[in-house]
Formats: C-alpha cells, structure tokens, sequence
C-alpha cells in the first residue's frame, strides 16, 4: 500500500533477522547527503552566557514578503495543516541538539500527501520572486550538526505524518512502511512482535524517527557488521520541486534498460 510520502516522503524499510550471520562490513554505503545544509555563516556570536549555544547569521539576505504571501497563498491552493509565524513557536524550532540557533519565518505541518506536493511546488514556483525561500524538512530535531535548522521555512513531519503500516513478509526478510514522523522506537515494537530488528538502529532510537535517521543516513551500535541506514531502506516516496511525488529505489538490470 502507498501512504503518505515524507520529506518527503514515507519510508520503507526492509528488517532482518535478528541472528543474520551475514558481514556488512565490506559493503557500507556511501554516507547520503543532509536534505538541507546550512550555508556558510557571515558571523557566529554567542547569544547568552552559554558557552554553547551559537547563533548563526547566514549570508542571504531574507526578503520578509516573501513569508508574509505565504500562509494566504498555500491556503489558496488548498494546505490543510499547521502554519505558524508566531515568534514563541518558532522559538521551538530554532535548535536541535547541536550548538546552532537560527530561527526560522515559518513552519508548516503538512497533514498528507497532498500538502506536502502543494507546498513543495508552490515555493518552488515563489523562489523565482523570492530566492531566499527554501524548506527544511524536521522531525525530532535530535541531529547534532543543525541539519534541521532554517532562516526560511521549516517543515515539521512529526505532527502529522506518523503512519505506521503492518509487517509484511516478502523473500528479503520482512517490510515495513511508514511515515517520516514516525519514531524509531514504535516502528521497532512492530518488528519485534515477529522476530525481527533494524540492524542500523541508533543509540537515540528511543527519542527520534525513522524519517530523521534516513535523511542522516543514521548508524549505530550494529553498523560496523550490518552498515547504515541506507542499507535498509528498501524504497523512498519523495515529493520533489515540481510537485510529484516518486519512487526511488534501485533496479535490476533488467529494469534499468526498459
């Protein structure tokens, strides 16, 4: 079955036996790359007293207007979720884990599949009035590097988008689908009542989600046998600039020369 796609997109995962005997080692994959990165910074100064806490001043030069047009012209083309330019909410979203601090203009909180189409193809379309807007997919902001963070718009996945499909048993092992929002924790719950785990699992399972993980190509204690993130992922729904929302996953031979 197709759900909701995450960030962008939903997931699917493929899950293992517990027991697999089979070394990795040799076959990690190549690190993916973060959604968004954060642009080299013109200053970094200290916002407090807190010896950690880092406030980054980017470079771009945010035209407000184009912010302000936003929240009446997603309505317009129909966005059912959250949005908030409220200061004390963007507040919530102006750090993760790491010592970053940039706030964002907006946050939105796509409820479905729908939104998430409309909103990615209406500020690719407004970038052409508005360069300065871009979106920043979160979920549970547990990332140690500001992977999360924006000067623009972020796009919180785990208000809403936190399906979690059945087990299904297929010739790999077995699958499962969610959601981006979806965390780690309860996605495994799931696989444990049949037998089976997420090898790549990290040490922060407990606190963050699956759509976080695999935007980071997460590892942990069992990466160095069984390999990261990415080497569990059987398919991606991803919702690119012009709307749509495709299917990535790799092909055979055969698919490939179709």
């Amino acid at each position: 079955t197709q759900a909701n796609p995450k960030k962008i997109s939903e997931k699917k995962l493929v899950a293992k036996k517990t027991l697999r005997k089979k070394d990795r080692t040799n076959n990690s994959p190549r690190s993916t790359v973060a959604i968004n990165s954060i642009k080299e910074p013109e200053k970094i100064y200290r916002t407090s007293n807190t010896p950690v806490l880092l406030s980054v001043s980017s470079q771009v030069k945010r035209h407000p207007l184009g912010h302000l047009l936003l929240e009446k012209k997603l309505r317009e083309a129909g966005f059912q979720g959250g949005i908030s330019t409220d200061k004390k909410f963007l507040d919530r979203y102006s750090t993760d884990e790491s010592i970053f601090c940039i706030k964002p203009q907006v946050v939105i909180q796509p409820k479905n599949k729908h939104d998430l189409e409309t909103a990615t193809k209406l500020i690719a379309s407004e970038t052409k009035r508005f360069s300065s807007l871009s979106l920043t997919p979160r979920a549970a902001g547990t990332g140690l590097s500001g992977g999360s963070l924006t000067d623009s718009i972020v796009v919180d996945v785990t208000t809403h988008l936190t399906k979690i499909d059945e087990v299904k048993k297929t010739k790999k092992g077995v699958t499962i689908t969610c959601e981006p929002g979806a965390m780690w924790q309860e996605v495994e719950k799931k696989l444990k009542k049949h037998g089976f785990y997420i090898p790549a699992y990290p040490s922060s399972k407990a606190i963050c989600t699956v759509g976080g993980s695999i935007a980071n190509n997460a590892a942990g204690p069992d990466s160095l046998r069984y390999g990261h993130c990415a080497s569990w992922v059987d398919s991606l729904d991803v919702v690119l600039a012009d709307g749509n929302t495709y299917t990535i996953k790799p092909l055979s031979y055969k698919e490939f020369k179709a």
